[in-house]
């Protein structure tokens, strides 16, 4: 259970490297674009050449996801404005990608990790995402994304089952979340360069590694007092020896240990029993790319690519290779196979290539 929380997590914030902007779209249509079919050609198609300074801005339209299991409640609601990616450096064999922009949204979660019912929710009023990704020069495939995510966080403690307080807990938090993930081996985003119409590729196994830090004035605060009360909890757990005296000495204790800077890779090893190494099995040759559709985004009408799984309108990327030199449009019809997931809807607003 907890591996499937971290996995949840870290796949929206993997995508999010990638899909952009976001912002509400009430009813807005998710449709397929084969009925602007034009003439393909079977050439291969390799990746792009990039140069310094080519840049891409995408948005979102409404992205959530409504999960829920006996162990396990998730709520999320993506709002993301002007992500911007730009090529900051190319190197003999790799591009580094900078991305940056405010994102808003809400995150709910419930969960028992075996002491009781944890519910606690997130409000992102002023967060703002940026960071670097590094891609394999000859066919896009992801080495290595550090994200950074700071802002306000408002955060609302509904039910734990640790200290009984006679009331709910409810702060507004400045923080930030510094993360570093590496592939064992560079992953395709979804796209195999080089590829040809009418051919399936499946995306090979590897693993991930998940490092990174929490830092907050909040959680300074929090650690300058649990040092100075405990001594004072030490003496009177020493002298009177009490189960309530334990626990939170047992707690204090924790915070020493975690506190002022949390550590992710190390809260994932010490205290929920994981490795902060994550595999990604192989997928069978399920992807396609279904020929040439002419597909119009806010930002033009371009000849894309079709890349599609199965062969369905279950989920299409359109690729431009002439022009925009990235992707052009992403369609995810999944509420129909997974009612947990909204729809997505990613368009290009502008570019620079």
């Amino acid at each position: 259970m907890k591996t499937k929380i971290i996995g949840i997590l870290v796949c929206v914030m993997l995508m999010t490297a990638f899909l952009t902007t976001a912002q509400d779209v009430e009813n807005t249509p998710v449709k397929h674009e084969s009925d602007k079919n034009v003439p393909i050609s079977f050439n291969q198609v390799e990746a792009p050449v990039w140069e310094e300074g080519y840049s891409w801005t995408y948005k979102i339209y409404s992205f959530n996801i409504d999960f829920g299991e006996p162990d396990l409640g998730l709520y999320m609601d993506l709002k993301m404005d002007n992500l911007y990616l730009e090529v900051i450096k190319v190197t003999e064999d790799s591009y580094e990608l900078a991305f940056e922009g405010g994102n808003t949204g809400s995150f709910w979660i419930a969960l028992d990790l075996g002491d009781g019912l944890i519910n606690i929710s997130f409000e992102f009023k002023s967060t703002t995402i940026e960071g670097t990704m590094l891609l394999n020069k000859t066919d896009l495939r992801i080495k290595q994304i550090h994200p950074k995510i700071y802002g306000t966080i408002d955060v609302k403690i509904e039910e734990q089952p640790y200290i009984n307080f006679p009331f709910k807990l409810h702060k507004e938090i400045i923080g930030t979340i510094d993360l570093d993930i590496v592939m064992g081996n560079p992953y395709p985003p979804i796209i195999k360069f080089p590829f040809e119409i009418g051919e399936y590729w499946g995306l090979p196994a590897t693993n991930f590694t998940l490092d990174g830090t929490i830092e907050s004035p909040l959680l300074d605060k929090i650690d300058g007092f649990n040092r100075a009360i405990n001594p004072i909890l030490r003496w009177i757990n020493d002298t009177f020896n009490g189960p309530k005296i334990s626990m939170l000495l047992e707690l204090s204790n924790k915070l020493l240990d975690i506190l002022p800077i949390i550590n992710i890779s190390y809260i994932l090893k010490e205290y929920l029993g994981m490795d902060n190494v994550f595999e990604i099995p192989a997928t069978p040759p399920l992807i396609c790319c279904l020929g040439k559709d002419m597909v119009t985004v806010p930002a033009g009408t371009f000849e894309c690519y079709n890349i599609s799984f199965l062969g369905t309108n279950l989920t299409n990327i359109y690729y431009n290779d002439t022009e925009v030199k990235n992707i052009v449009k992403v369609i995810g019809n999944f509420q129909d196979i997974l009612p947990s997931v909204s729809n997505i809807l990613v368009e290009l607003i502008s570019y620079n290539t």
